[in-house]
């Protein structure tokens, strides 16, 4: 390549007209002077009516970040900010803004203006963080009922333990099985039993106040942390829950379903260290008991 090659006019011309960035010459007062062909395709516009609608005519007014970018343009020079700017039908959408203040050979001032439509980077952002809750979700709650997932409850219950040892309180567990459940899948299917599972944890969480929480184990069963509850506090919340899972009318099908639950309550030790199995364990073994009836609530020491 000639390194005594030098740029003319029209070379700047073709660049101008070339490229694939939406690009404008404006007056510093928003007189649009010249649009190149991705300035009007962005903005769905001829040349002539980007210059005689001028700059107003394309940037959304009630942007507040408008006002600050100009005077910050006018008082650096340049700037860059992403802004929302108005198509021909009337359409908003955000684009990057690149605004430069320069002088031509006569001395006479002039804005270039480069817009970069971000609408699809904007939108893959937005589905990128919606994926990424929905991750997050997955990792730690249970898809069907919204009831933390048996790792996520295990997590918890280890950090209310240790709580619980370093504040010399109390806690206790309860353990939940849905009376028959098996009789309710083979007779109305998995989606009427994916119905009930649903409206029994919606009725168990009412019951549950800011500090207790509620996860799912596997299948119909479920389990309860009452945080600074003793043993008969827990019991009175377990009847409660039994009561008014008792009274539940859920319909699938126009069949109305009535359920039964039977709880197992038990009361942390300090003997049970941080061991999650064994309180659990303890609280299945009453539940295993209160099974033996159904419909019931067994607790202990």
């Amino acid at each position: 390549m000639d390194t005594d090659f030098i740029f003319k006019e029209n070379h700047y011309r073709l660049l101008f007209e070339n490229s694939m960035d939406a690009m404008l010459i404006t007056t510093v007062s928003g007189e649009v002077c010249r649009a190149n062909p991705e300035a009007c395709k962005l903005f769905e516009k001829t040349e002539e009516e980007l210059c005689r609608g001028g700059r107003a005519a394309i940037v959304d007014l009630g942007d507040p970040k408008v006002a600050l970018a100009m005077r910050k343009r006018n008082r650096l020079g340049s700037t860059r900010e992403v802004l929302t700017f108005i198509k021909s039908d009337g359409s908003k959408f955000l684009a990057e803004c690149t605004s430069t203040i320069f002088q031509d050979e006569e001395g006479l001032v002039f804005v270039s203006m480069t817009f970069r439509d971000i609408t699809f980077y904007k939108r893959s952002m937005e589905n990128l963080m919606r994926s990424n809750e929905e991750i997050i979700f997955l990792a730690t709650f249970d898809y069907l009922t919204g009831a933390f997932n048996r790792g996520s409850f295990i997590q918890k219950l280890k950090i209310e333990i240790e709580r619980t040892q370093f504040g010399n309180t109390t806690m206790s567990l309860l353990l939940i099985d849905i009376d028959y459940f098996k009789h309710i899948n083979d007779r109305h299917g998995h989606l009427g039993g994916d119905i009930v599972l649903k409206h029994f944890t919606e009725r168990i969480q009412s019951r549950l106040r800011s500090h207790d929480f509620l996860g799912r184990l596997g299948g119909d069963e479920f389990v309860v942390c009452l945080a600074d509850t003793v043993l008969s506090e827990a019991a009175g919340i377990a009847e409660k829950m039994r009561t008014d899972v008792e009274e539940l009318n859920i319909y699938y099908n126009s069949t109305l379903i009535k359920i039964t639950i039977s709880i197992g309550v038990a009361q942390y030790k300090a003997e049970m260290g941080a061991d999650t199995d064994a309180f659990i364990s303890k609280a299945d073994e009453y539940l295993y008991r209160a099974k033996e009836n159904r419909n019931c609530v067994v607790s202990g020491e």
